[in-house]
């Protein structure tokens, strides 16, 4: 008999992850080129192209992501950064919240940064999710890492019972 299951996207099966609170840091990484006129390359979870870590409708998530980068081409300038991050989706919509982090224009705060290169977390709204970006110096390859310790609450969540299965 064939299996009648149905297949679930990369995206769904994070979800479900994060909706039965199977938390954890979350692991970022690739290897990535840039050519003469650099600009910000989003890296994705275990490295597979458009897998990201998607925010269920109705739902918050507050965490950082520590960052590095190696830059393979020459063997020098490495980059790092902790980046502080809140991100709602509210009903679908998602935004930066709180708007007032330390006071600053909303965006996540890069609260250390050393090396040569720029990271950044955002929303993307047309994935529900978390966006890490990374934008290297021309003409360099680069071998990153980002991981991501949050937390999340939202009106979705099955949370685990005292049996470890969830309710």
């Amino acid at each position: 008999m064939a299996n009648v299951g149905s297949v679930q996207t990369a995206a769904e099966q994070q979800q479900l992850a994060v909706q039965s609170q199977q938390l954890g840091p979350f692991q970022y990484f690739g290897e990535l080129a840039f050519d003469a006129s650099p600009a910000a390359q989003e890296i994705f979870l275990g490295g597979i192209k458009d897998a990201r870590f998607n925010i269920p409708d109705d739902s918050y998530v507050f965490g950082y992501v520590v960052c590095s980068a190696w830059n393979k081409t020459d063997g020098d300038n490495p980059a790092g950064a902790v980046i502080y991050f809140g991100v709602e989706n509210d009903g679908g919509t998602m935004a930066s919240f709180p708007t007032n982090l330390r006071a600053t224009d909303g965006n996540p705060i890069v609260e250390f940064s050393a090396g040569v290169g720029t990271w950044a977390v955002s929303t993307n709204g047309s994935e529900k999710a978390i966006a890490i970006t990374f934008t290297g110096t021309a003409n360099k390859v680069y071998d990153v890492q980002a991981t991501m310790h949050y937390a999340i609450s939202g009106a979705n969540f099955r949370r685990p019972n005292a049996y470890g299965t969830t309710s």
